[in-house]
């Protein structure tokens, strides 16, 4: 009985110690850029089962040098907002492509928001993580959330619209730097706010 339990408590010691050591969501990170690169992960703005509803704009989120902004400060730009954590591999595997997508698009029109859900007294681990990799788009840390963004699975990542129409939800590890993501920002972009 020994032979037949010892490899399962050995793969078991052998996930805990790559999990709490950290080597687990690297490992996470590898498979998962493997699968990005493949080209099957592409975001798909058409792909998605949202009703089109209006964003609430009512909570705050917070700049890594702990200033709260709030988001209703961000209405009448195109919102990509990317909900991830340091510990989250499939987080870490997709944003070298949100970073390529940053690099081109117009700052003036879409508002880049990657809001870590690390624990709010760890901004400094995230200002770590992030300067590692070279990452410049705008990160911040969750504050109060409000219900549609308090989510379940992250990666997440939200699209709004200029005029406030929640048009993207994508659940899972996804390439956003496809031309078809491009123009679909693009699009959201030439909208105009409701008078």
């Amino acid at each position: 009985m020994w032979r037949s339990i010892k490899p399962w408590i050995s793969a078991v010691v052998l996930v805990l110690i790559l999990h709490y050591s950290g080597a687990l969501a690297s490992i996470s990170v590898i498979t998962n850029k493997a699968l990005i690169n493949s080209g099957i992960m592409g975001a798909d703005p058409d792909d998605t089962n949202l009703v089109k509803e209006k964003f609430d704009y009512n909570f705050s989120i917070q700049t890594l040098e702990g200033k709260s902004v709030e988001m209703k400060d961000f209405k009448g730009k195109t919102i990509f907002l990317n909900l991830w954590a340091t510990w989250c591999g499939p987080c870490r595997a997709e944003m070298p492509s949100i970073q390529s997508l940053y690099e081109k698009m117009n700052s003036d029109s879409v508002a880049f928001i990657i809001l870590s859900l690390d624990k709010s007294d760890q901004p400094e681990k995230v200002r770590k993580y992030i300067e590692s990799k070279n990452f410049t788009f705008p990160v911040y840390m969750a504050g109060r959330l409000s219900n549609q963004t308090s989510v379940e699975v992250i990666p997440t990542t939200f699209v709004i619209s200029p005029n406030g129409t929640l048009a993207y939800t994508g659940e899972g590890i996804s390439d956003y730097d496809t031309n078809k993501f491009r123009k679909f920002i693009q699009k959201l972009n030439a909208e105009t706010l409701p008078n």
